[in-house]
């Protein structure tokens, strides 16, 4: 059990991260004012707060995913009362 925790909080960890640098992408983004277009279609600064908000939040939720205070263990159901 430990080696397959060990993969799953690094695999979370990673994936924090990647959601992190996303986040950090948009509000770089938003800093710079600058437009996308894809296909002929404008998206303008309401989507990367929109993405900001989404990104941080998961990232967030991984990082405390991946911590220790959060497994398998202390997850299972008590003895019932």
């Amino acid at each position: 059990m430990g080696i397959e925790m060990k993969s799953r909080t690094v695999g979370l960890r990673v994936s924090c991260l990647i959601f992190a640098l996303i986040c950090l992408a948009h509000v770089a983004r938003l800093g710079t004012r600058t437009d996308v277009v894809v296909a002929g279609h404008h998206f303008g600064s309401n989507w990367s707060v929109v993405a900001v908000v989404i990104s941080g939040v998961l990232s967030i939720w991984l990082a405390k995913l991946s911590g220790p205070w959060c497994s398998e263990i202390s997850m299972t159901p008590g003895p019932k009362r």
